[in-house]
Order: C-alpha cells, then structure tokens, then sequence
C-alpha cells in the first residue's frame, strides 16, 4: 500500500512495474517477473522461459493451498488447516513415529474437510 501523497512509495511502485526494472535479477537467473511486458528472451534458460510464460496463463499459478479450499478449512494462525499441520509438525519434532504423526493429521484433516464441506 502506498499513500497517494507518498511521492517516494508512488515512484518505487512506478519503478517496479517497468519491465526493465527487474534486469540485473532476470541476468542473474533465479527470478520470475509477472510482468507481461518482460519480454521471454530476457530469461537465460529454457526453464525460467518455460516458467515466465506458464505464469503468465490465467489459472495456473499458485501461492498455497488456501486457494483451493472453502473459508472455514483455510483458517488462519491456529485455526483449520494452519492449526492441523502445525500439530503435525510439533509431533514429528517432539519425536512421534512419522506414521502415527501422519495418521493423527490425516484424521484431522479428514474431520476438517467435513465440517468444511457441510459433511460430505
């Protein structure tokens, strides 16, 4: 968020949706621009072009699984999934046998999903 009388933010988000913005990165490999005015050929390997341009398909790209699940299962800290994976993580630390750490959050996940779903 940049305030409108902020002339510093404004000109830094100017900046970065230039296409030219993010060269020495692009150069320099590692890095993908959703930016659709980076032209293809400005990334060094077949891979970060094959990357660019499926990132630039409406549909295809992804941040997390939250997306892709109903409000009440998403939660946030402590809550849904995000409380289900982080039991499941303190298990495994805390030296719980990996299959019954697993089993104990599938089962969660499992009566999660329901709930979520209405019981289906």
């Amino acid at each position: 968020m940049v305030l409108a009388d902020a002339r510093g933010g404004v000109e830094l988000v100017e900046w970065l949706t230039r296409a030219d913005s993010f060269g020495p990165w692009l150069r320099a490999g590692g890095y993908l621009s959703p930016n659709t005015n980076v032209a293809i050929t400005s990334y060094r390997s077949r891979v970060g072009q094959r990357l660019a341009l499926e990132m630039r398909e409406p549909g295809t790209l992804r941040f997390d699984l939250s997306d892709q699940l109903p409000g009440a299962f998403t939660g946030s800290d402590g809550v849904g999934i995000w409380r289900i994976m982080q039991g499941f993580f303190a298990d495994v630390t805390d030296g719980v046998p990996a299959g019954e750490a697993i089993r104990r959050a599938t089962a969660l996940l499992a009566e999660a999903a329901r709930t979520a779903g209405g019981g289906r």
